[in-house]
């Protein structure tokens, strides 16, 4: 209940496919979120699919930047909050150029 989300799971992970999901990581061990997202990748490499399948876990770190009109103690920057509709897929950016890529 500390950040604007409330911990929304399209912050920490998202299937891309069957069997393949991508994993948020904050990693940053002064931000609250670090052990939260360390210990969902943890869980989700030990999962399995509904065929008992291990998943395929890609890792996307956080931004570690923001715009600064949008800092914020409350502001979580994460990637994996995206949108896919006809053929394209809409994302965040946050201006850190590196990260954005």
């Amino acid at each position: 209940g500390k950040d604007i989300t409330d911990g929304h799971t399209d912050f920490y992970a998202r299937f891309l496919e069957p069997g393949k999901v991508v994993a948020g990581y904050e990693p940053d061990p002064s931000y609250e979120d670090h052990a939260v997202t360390k210990e969902h990748i943890k869980i989700l490499k030990k999962a399995t699919d509904w065929e008992g399948r291990r998943l395929d876990v890609v890792v996307l770190s956080a931004t570690g930047w923001v715009r600064p009109k949008f800092e914020s103690n409350d502001f979580a920057a994460g990637y994996i909050g995206y949108y896919v509709c006809n053929g394209a897929v809409i994302m965040q950016e946050f201006g850190d150029e590196a990260a954005d890529e």
